[in-house]
């Protein structure tokens, strides 16, 4: 058994870019090279998968509805980083203002997918480097230490997200780009607030 692991996959892609990644039947990703091709944007596929899709042609996969854990998570994160908004409101409210945009975004996602309303699919191309820095321990003293602390938490919150749709059978991938958006955003802000 081979593990395919995100810096082979860094060396290979720098050496000859690809759209479409094989996966023989002796290989297996590991999570931090499963996520190296889904930032890219590289499509994951089985021998067998490859070897369909270029004789067969077949008709659009529909996306499978999310489970009742995921959509709790999702109203979970919407709640509780609402409560942050309520704090930092006084303190920052360009701050408050980007963080409860960010739980409207939570919202309508959640909402899109409760309802079974799978029609609409947000396509955005990105184009980031994904920055997951450690918060420096002064900030801990700082004014707004808090907020950055908990917006680190909501980062966090999103990588679980992520990993509960990726143990499913079949990933959602719209999902999992709607998801990555919202990360960014929150990585942005963070970033802005340790000065980067």
């Amino acid at each position: 058994m081979k593990f395919i692991t995100e810096e082979y996959l860094r060396k290979e892609f720098q050496n000859n870019r690809f759209d479409i990644f094989e996966i023989k039947a002796n290989e297996r990703l590991t999570p931090g090279g499963r996520q190296y091709l889904l930032d890219k944007k590289i499509q994951i596929m089985t021998e067998v998968e490859k070897q369909l899709s270029k004789t067969i042609d077949t008709p659009p996969i529909e996306e499978k509805k999310v489970s009742k854990k995921i959509l709790y998570k999702l109203k979970f994160m919407e709640v509780f980083y609402s409560t942050l908004v309520i704090e930092i409101i006084e303190k920052n409210i360009k701050l408050a203002q980007r963080v409860l945009d960010i739980c409207k975004e939570i919202s309508e996602l959640r909402k899109k997918y409760e309802f079974g309303n799978l029609s609409e699919k947000v396509e955005k191309n990105l184009e980031y480097k994904r920055i997951d820095s450690e918060i420096p321990e002064i900030y801990i003293h700082s004014k707004i230490g808090v907020e950055l602390y908990k917006l680190k938490a909501l980062l966090y919150d999103i990588f679980i997200l992520k990993e509960m749709i990726f143990d499913e059978e079949n990933t959602n991938k719209a999902l999992i780009s709607e998801i990555e958006t919202i990360e960014v955003h929150v990585e942005e802000i963070i970033q802005e607030l340790l000065g980067g």
